[in-house]
């Protein structure tokens, strides 16, 4: 989406930089997920855009669930939030016809949670963190597999993104 990157010349690789929900996106993508529910510590209105973004990516977004606590917290409030709440709350927003469940938001402590949440829910998790790592080894063409953080981590393809 026009945007969603721009140019660095890091170390001379010129990599893109995107925003997370971009690579989020992609990460989606990578699991052939269409229909996906969204939870986030996030308030109303950001819930909102976030939504409208992932439909113009072409996903059916069938909910989108902000978590009531961290979204009156601010930053701090969400950074602090335990990542057993956090498995609390996504396994209750994930929807059983969901094909993956997205966490969103870099400060949300949902990489600590996402093994458990593949684990409970049996459909792939994305989370903003886990997300960004498997893009930047992508683009580096880094060799790794990442044992504890999702599946998305664990075997992804070397293809440079």
């Amino acid at each position: 989406m026009a945007g969603d990157q721009y140019r660095e010349g890091i170390g001379g690789a010129g990599l893109c930089h995107r925003p997370h929900r971009a690579r989020c996106a992609e990460a989606l993508r990578h699991f052939g997920a269409r229909r996906v529910s969204v939870a986030t510590p996030y308030p109303d209105w950001n819930n909102a855009r976030l939504r409208a973004y992932l439909e113009a990516c072409g996903f059916e977004v069938l909910n989108v669930e902000g978590e009531p606590r961290a979204a009156r917290s601010g930053n701090q409030g969400i950074n602090d939030q335990d990542p057993q709440d956090v498995v609390a709350f996504a396994l209750r927003a994930c929807r059983p016809e969901a094909d993956a469940l997205l966490c969103s938001c870099t400060a949300w402590r949902s990489v600590e949670a996402v093994a458990e949440l593949e684990r409970r829910t049996g459909k792939p998790v994305v989370t903003s963190n886990q997300a960004s790592i498997w893009a930047a080894f992508r683009a580096l063409g880094l060799p790794a597999s990442i044992r504890g953080y999702g599946r998305l981590l664990e075997s992804f393809t070397l293809a440079r993104a």
